[in-house]
């Protein structure tokens, strides 16, 4: 259970399961309270970067009117920290670092896998020093400059529908771009009508294209790639590079940041500030 940028390691667990021999079900809880599940032996993680988050507390505390087994902690300090401490629980810390949430993913996700290797020896953390951030900053930069003055729509195949939100959520955060997003093939039997509208043109469609996803997947998204050429609806397809699953996960997240980095660099705003985000939680 988490929430924005801290809730992310749910999505890429549950999107990388088959890749790391993840073989229980998975549910990303990003609400108040607690989920309602018939698991005879769930596993609770609530993870929040700064430990102070709402809707993850709620959970935490309610879970802890019944029971304190089968409950773990991932965050850098807060009020999270301190009812881990109080009640003796499982806590993996570490260090922000100036970072925001969005950006210590690694350090939330690879928390949780960890902390679940404990439990699961037969998951896999592979190896990922064939990573080019210099590379994926280069074509963030590129990309960046075509998203400039549009509304970007991130399509991706079934499988890496965590890509899609992570995306969404870079840019929405570090560009304060409104950014929506959605599947393959399922736009084709809904969303894609909304081209015809004249407002359209304000949007530029961003397939996140994996070579190894299903054939009939690809042609469909090739298939409407060539629709929206034909109306004159700007796309753009980024190739997912790498040798392995979690190769191709990570070089998108990365050059997901890189993107709306300077992205928010064009629109000559602050990428770390979320002042909406602030002036909600002052009203909240």
């Amino acid at each position: 259970t988490g929430m924005g940028g801290s809730g992310l390691a749910g999505d890429l667990l549950q999107g990388l399961a088959p890749a790391i021999n993840l073989k229980i079900p998975i549910i990303a809880w990003k609400n108040y309270g607690l989920p309602l599940t018939n698991f005879k032996k769930p596993l609770f993680i609530f993870v929040s970067f700064s430990g102070n988050t709402e809707e993850t507390i709620s959970g935490l505390k309610k879970l802890l009117t019944s029971r304190k087994k089968n409950v773990a902690l991932v965050t850098t300090n807060g009020l999270l920290k301190k009812l881990g401490e109080k009640n003796a629980l499982p806590l993996i810390t570490f260090p922000a670092q100036g970072l925001t949430a969005r950006e210590s993913l690694g350090y939330t996700y690879y928390s949780v896998l960890k902390l679940l290797k404990f439990i699961l020896p037969s998951i896999k953390i592979r190896d990922l020093n064939n990573l080019n951030p210099e590379k994926l900053k280069t074509q963030g930069k590129k990309l960046a400059r075509i998203i400039k003055g549009k509304i970007p729509l991130i399509y991706t195949d079934p499988d890496n529908t965590h890509l899609g939100y992570i995306w969404k959520t870079n840019l929405n955060e570090t560009a304060k771009q409104l950014a929506f997003t959605n599947t393959i093939p399922e736009m084709a039997h809904n969303e894609i009508t909304g081209f015809e509208d004249k407002s359209s043109k304000n949007f530029i469609a961003l397939f996140l294209k994996d070579s190894e996803a299903d054939q009939k997947i690809i042609k469909k998204a090739e298939a409407v790639q060539k629709i929206l050429k034909k109306h004159k609806i700007q796309n753009q397809t980024i190739s997912l590079t790498g040798k392995n699953k979690e190769q191709k996960t990570w070089n998108a997240i990365i050059l997901s940041h890189f993107a709306s980095l300077y992205l928010s660099k064009l629109k000559k705003i602050d990428p770390r500030k979320t002042r909406l985000i602030d002036e909600l939680k002052k009203i909240n």
